[in-house]
């Protein structure tokens, strides 16, 4: 049973009828996001699907078809990585944990099917098995590094994978439906409180995580979501892709990459998704990808919040705008 559904029948979420998915929250997105900040959050909205990789070559298996160094992971770590094209350009991004006999792959839901499938395809005689388990899930538990020391230690029956984020300290909870059900119930009694999708977006925004299909997609570099030092290894050997990727290397950089922006307005609206980011000559240096709006508790003049922009990367020491939706210009600092 999906955890979503599983958490409502046991009475922790309530879920409207025809409500949205992803679902943005559960009724309080302030409360969700200082939650996140300040103390502890489970988000259990995060959007990501996984595939399960098993058999004694699946190290060396995962290792030749994506860019980071998976031979030297070690049970309990996790660690970024994309899969690419034979030239180079961005089939999914993943987060890979390892275990002691599996690893297992943390991609956007919308790409679990095809990356499935792409290794699927490469599989001749390699004792490696592909699956997608609907009983094996996984949430994500951020905040406050002694809140989080308290709930940790009480937890077992799942598995528990650190991710630096950059935001604040946070775990991957990989398990049965029943045994997370389990832990929501006890976090939740030790005050945690869950999260919805909004909370995710604000953690993966300020940390400057791609989302397929919104900030990267197969008509990027993998370079070009700049996550170069998290994801990408160029001591591993070869692998599919690493071609083009070690020649961009070589060339010293990528002629426009993702970045992150901080916005901070009077007017409370924040710039809009798939406008043009402008240099101070009012020329077209980029596009915004994703935006996140800060919740305001009313003790802020202004409203703030975060944007992602694929923009060129001579325009990155300039003053940006972008255009919020009553077309009027939002500055963009790179702080």
């Amino acid at each position: 049973m999906p955890l979503l559904s599983a958490l409502q029948n046991a009475g922790l979420i309530d879920i409207p009828a025809d409500a949205q998915r992803p679902i943005a929250d559960f009724g309080d997105p302030l409360r969700e996001y200082q939650a996140a900040w300040t103390s502890a959050a489970l988000i259990v909205g995060h959007g990501f699907g996984m595939i399960t990789v098993t058999g004694e070559d699946r190290a060396k298996f995962l290792h030749n078809f994506c860019t980071n160094d998976i031979k030297k992971m070690q049970p309990g770590e996790t660690s970024e990585a994309f899969f690419c094209n034979v030239k180079g350009r961005i089939l999914a991004v993943a987060v890979i944990i390892c275990e002691a006999d599996r690893f297992r792959i943390l991609t956007d839901e919308s790409r679990v099917e095809f990356l499935h499938q792409h290794l699927d395809k490469y599989l001749i005689t390699e004792d490696v098995t592909l699956s997608v388990d609907d009983d094996v899930e996984s949430l994500l538990i951020s905040g406050k590094s002694d809140e989080l020391g308290k709930m940790l230690s009480a937890i077992s029956d799942v598995g528990l994978f650190p991710w630096e984020n950059g935001f604040r300290p946070a775990f991957w909870l990989i398990g049965s439906t029943d045994s997370l059900v389990n832990v929501v119930k006890q976090g939740v009694a030790d005050g945690a409180v869950i999260a919805g999708y909004g909370a995710w977006e604000i953690i993966r925004i300020t940390a400057a995580f791609p989302q397929y299909g919104v900030d990267v997609s197969d008509e990027n570099l993998a370079q070009e979501a700049n996550r170069t030092e998290l994801a990408i290894s160029f001591t591993k050997g070869c692998y599919l892709g690493q071609e083009p990727i070690a020649r961009l290397d070589a060339m010293g950089h990528v002629n426009r990459q993702l970045e992150r922006f901080n916005w901070y307005e009077d007017s409370k609206i924040p710039p809009v998704v798939g406008k043009p980011v402008l240099n101070e000559a009012g020329e077209e240096v980029g596009t915004i990808t994703s935006s996140c709006h800060m919740p305001n508790d009313d003790k802020l003049e202004y409203e703030r919040g975060i944007v992602l922009t694929m923009v060129k990367t001579k325009a990155n020491g300039g003053v940006l705008t972008a255009e919020n939706e009553d077309g009027q210009p939002v500055i963009l600092r790179k702080e």
